[in-house]
């Protein structure tokens, strides 16, 4: 793991994942320690531990987040003092005894914490840091102690929700799997066939719900959809497909050229009358526009046609004006 005589280590993702790992089993040790702990974190973290973090939440750890500065930490031990770091022994010993006021005054504070825990005035929770994990509190707002109910009641909570978010990430995996992989080219399921008809049942307009039996209905729900789907008729098949296609060719998402061409020859198909008439009404319009245009096209022609002309002319004559008077000279 570590290069020769250097002490460090010469591979950054196998140091990464030892840390990661020491983190998460320290983090579980101190959780094991009473149900009630939580794993929490600062809201707006960014730092390499997070990983380790957010991959004991996937394995179904809860975590709280917390602003900046609400999170106390837990009374630090001081650091016992070394003789060879004094010259005398009478500055050693005066050392020794503020170490043991202090780490008795620290052990004294640390000691009544979790009783303030169970009556709920703090909130004990598991840190994490680069390299360890370590016990905070949170001084709660006065409200009566979670009891043993209460608790239960939460993490059963936890469980359904745990239930739900594996269902979420199952179907979003499963998302991605079908549109990345590639599908044998096999003939055409009936379970495809009724996942086409509920899609194609959200563009069904509302005044032929009733042709699919549900003439009071504004819309359809999920489970109107299937039950119509598991009982089509060929009439019903094709109303609709119609209107499926319908709202597709009057979409203006991703529409080109073609699909307008697409949408005029629908339109001959299946409104003739309708699309000669409003096809003969905006080219007679739009013709008299051309024709207006025409007449100015016309107009600017003929003024250019004029003006060099009257150019060519005013030319000629003055090259007849310059001969004249070089003769008289």
């Amino acid at each position: 793991m570590f290069a020769t005589g250097s002490g460090r280590c010469t591979n950054r993702e196998c140091l990464e994942a030892k840390n990661r790992e020491f983190i998460e089993r320290k983090s579980g040790e101190l959780l094991a320690q009473n149900p009630k702990f939580i794993l929490c974190k600062d809201r707006y973290g960014c730092n390499d531990h997070d990983k380790a973090i957010e991959h004991m939440t996937e394995n179904g750890v809860e975590c709280k987040a917390f602003e900046y500065g609400q999170v106390q930490e837990m009374p630090a031990i001081p650091a016992e003092p070394c003789p060879a770091d004094y010259a005398a022994d009478a500055d050693y010993t005066a050392a020794m005894q503020i170490y043991e006021q202090q780490k008795k005054a620290a052990e004294e504070k640390t000691a009544v914490l979790p009783a303030k825990h169970d009556a709920g005035a703090i909130r004990i929770f598991v840190k994490t840091s680069r390299d360890d994990a370590r016990l905070v509190y949170v001084n709660q707002a006065a409200k009566g102690r979670e009891s043993t109910g209460e608790l239960i009641t939460r993490l059963e909570e936890k469980k359904i929700r745990n239930t739900e978010l594996a269902h979420e990430k199952t179907v979003e995996a499963v998302r991605q799997i079908v549109r990345d992989e590639e599908i044998a080219p096999t003939p055409f399921t009936q379970l495809e066939d009724n996942i086409l008809y509920y899609i194609m049942l959200g563009s069904l307009r509302r005044d032929h719900l009733a042709a699919v039996g549900f003439p009071k209905a504004y819309y359809l729900t999920s489970e109107q959809k299937i039950a119509v789907v598991n009982a089509l008729t060929d009439e019903q098949r094709d109303l609709i497909t119609r209107d499926f296609l319908v709202k597709s060719l009057t979409s203006n998402i991703g529409f080109d050229k073609t699909g307008r061409q697409l949408l005029m020859e629908f339109a001959t198909l299946r409104h003739k009358e309708k699309y000669e008439i409003t096809k003969a009404q905006f080219d007679e319009e739009y013709t008299k526009r051309n024709d207006r245009l025409d007449e100015r096209i016309a107009v600017a022609e003929a003024q250019e046609k004029a003006k060099t002309k009257a150019a060519k002319k005013e030319g000629k004559t003055g090259k007849n004006s310059k001969k004249t008077t070089e003769k008289a000279a």
